[in-house]
């Protein structure tokens, strides 16, 4: 292996890492938003009118 193709392959390393890093914060926000949904049902369904029969 040349020292340009480990220069190369050290570079495409560190591009998955950042994706993968980039992938688990983008995972997490994802899992924030759904908790805060699911919070604001639990608060319409509480607050929501109920119906007459």
């Amino acid at each position: 292996m040349t020292d340009r193709d480990a220069l190369a392959i050290s570079r495409l390393r560190a591009q998955v890492l950042e994706r993968t890093r980039l992938l688990a914060a983008a995972r997490a926000r994802v899992r924030d938003l759904e908790a805060e949904l699911a919070r604001t049902r639990v608060d319409h369904a509480q607050t929501a009118p109920t119906e007459e029969p």
